[in-house]
């Protein structure tokens, strides 16, 4: 970076769910051969460059450490021209973290862009004002749930500036920007260069019954149920005509979370006089979109732009048996909507990078997806490292801003997940970035007087399967297959004094492990459980 590129904002603007537009004018002598721009934020962006959108949603949330931000690096040259440019971006501030996002406690945007030599880069010069069509949330509403980063959306277009981005909107009366801080330096930290495609935009569609609800004046308020091909990522769209202050919802099937009895998020929309549309930037998750549309108002189009993870659907499978061919696509389909800026357990309630789902999705995609999704795996891994590093210990959800999570069987199947990733892709760039948390996190755990690996205390014993859990038998399988790993990678970097102490845990386990858990003394089972809910936190092993 360019010791004059810095972190611009705009002061007192740290709010939950700030929205804020920036605009750059500059001239340009010649036509260009080369124009390259590293963008950085805190939280997301969408970038405009001579009235042109060229980045729809850029931004992941941080890492690949505490205290490090991700930056993309773009090609612009073909957005540019000779004469005056105009590159506009519109920053979204989450203002908060979650368990998938450590906020930097301050919004923040940085740009910088090599144009045949000359440095643009982000300056006080830059110009910022507040987008007063986000609006505060209706008090009536729930809140989106305390494990997202993000927020519901509410846009009022009685107050939308309009194309603020273009060529000739005049931002004279529009403040500079304050300058924060000098580039990999305040609460931004170290720039990291992100190492994943930007995401895929597959374009605006019409929703499978988008026909059935055009031109239709609704004479009472209705809810109508959108369809999606399948369960994506979407932005859900409107046109309509309207008059000002009507409220309109949009709400994905996936909404309500009955398990835990909270929500996810939701967008709304309040409409000006005339005809209008409206596309809500934060994406949704769900099969179907569910519009509510007040009385006297007439749909022009209703539509959704699906983004995601890119990658393409490489492998491929069909027998003469339809229940196993529904289950590919519907499997595949599961696997794609858990990928986005990490794997995730579920693109509703968490959006939440669960080692223990990296390690199963991970599998998956080496038999279905191409090889751009390995970047993804090796993200989730350098990231697993870097907080590992920081925290002292293999974390079992990162990033995150809330609680360290620590779920020693998830983290046990990750460190075996490293050497399946390598048996697939002899990628020893993976490998060499994790062996050494790999190795301190196998190796502390105690080993008693039968070769059994003791139980180690995490978070909480996750087993996900119900109750009369056989943690002891389970908690030693995954220790093996970890150590066994541990040795793998240990042979392939050439670290030939740590096997012996591997091949020993081995032999303890391999020698009883059917010797002690073959039966099950239903008793000790029962005492078992009895321990872990009265706070006991040693549990007894099992003897036959």
């Amino acid at each position: 970076m360019d010791k004059n590129t810095k972190w611009i904002w705009k002061s007192g603007e740290n709010g939950e769910n700030t929205w804020l537009n920036f605009i750059k004018k500059f001239n340009l002598p010649d036509i260009l051969q080369t124009a390259s721009a590293q963008i950085a934020v805190d939280s997301k962006y969408w970038l405009y460059i001579n009235g042109v959108l060229a980045v729809f949603e850029g931004g992941i949330k941080r890492g690949p450490t505490k205290s490090s931000t991700y930056y993309d690096e773009i090609d612009i040259a073909k957005y540019l021209k000779k004469g005056e440019n105009t590159i506009a971006v519109l920053v979204w501030y989450f203002g908060k973290s979650g368990f998938s996002h450590l906020s930097s406690g301050m919004g923040g945007l940085l740009f910088e862009a090599n144009i045949d030599g000359a440095i643009i880069s982000s300056d006080d010069s830059w110009r910022v004002m507040k987008n007063p069509a986000y609006v505060k949330p209706d008090e009536c509403d729930i809140p989106a749930n305390f494990r997202l980063p993000e927020s519901n959306l509410y846009f009022d277009a009685a107050l939308d500036i309009g194309a603020w981005y273009s060529t000739d909107y005049d931002t004279s009366l529009w403040a500079n920007a304050d300058v924060i801080c000098s580039a990999n330096e305040g609460a931004y930290g170290k720039l990291e260069n992100c190492m994943i495609p930007p995401f895929k935009d597959f374009g605006l569609k019409d929703y499978e019954n988008s026909v059935d609800f055009e031109c239709l004046t609704t004479t009472e308020e209705m809810t109508l149920k959108m369809k999606i091909p399948y369960n994506a990522q979407v932005t859900p769209y409107l046109k309509v005509s309207a008059n000002k202050g009507n409220r309109v919802s949009i709400k994905a099937d996936t909404y309500d979370d009955l398990l835990y009895d909270t929500k996810s998020v939701m967008s709304v929309y309040y409409t000006k006089d005339g005809e209008q549309e409206y596309e809500s930037l934060g994406w949704i998750s769900g099969e179907y979109m569910y519009y509510t549309i007040p009385k006297g108002v007439t749909i022009h189009k209703l539509q959704y732009r699906e983004t995601g993870y890119d990658t393409e659907f490489a492998g491929s499978f069909e027998c003469d048996d339809d229940f196993f061919n529904r289950l590919w696509k519907k499997s595949l389909r599961t696997l794609y909507i858990t990928m986005r800026d990490t794997f995730m357990d579920c693109p509703d309630r968490e959006r939440v990078q669960w080692w223990g789902d990296v390690n199963v999705e991970m599998q998956m995609m080496m038999y279905c997806l191409d090889e751009k999704a390995l970047l993804l795996y090796r993200k989730g891994a350098d990231s697993m490292a870097g907080w590992a590093e920081d925290a002292g210990r293999i974390l079992t959800v990162v990033p995150s801003g809330t609680e360290q999570f620590e779920l020693p069987f998830q983290n046990l199947a990750g460190i075996w997940g490293f050497s399946y990733y390598y048996d697939y892709t002899g990628d020893r760039n993976v490998i060499s970035r994790v062996y050494n948390i790999s190795k301190i996190y196998v190796l502390d755990y105690k080993i008693n007087a039968d070769g059994f690996a003791e139980h180690k205390n995490g978070s909480w014993d996750w087993a996900d399967w119900g109750e009369n859990a056989d943690i002891a038998p389970m908690e030693n399988a995954w220790y093996y297959m970890a150590v066994s790993s541990c040795k793998k990678m240990a042979e392939l970097l050439g670290m030939h004094d740590d096997i012996a102490v591997y091949d020993e845990r081995l032999k303890g386990i391999k020698e009883n492990y059917n010797r002690f858990f073959s039966k099950m003394d239903i008793t000790i089972m029962q005492q078992q459980m009895k321990n872990l809910t009265t706070g006991q936190t040693r549990l007894p092993y099992f003897r036959a």
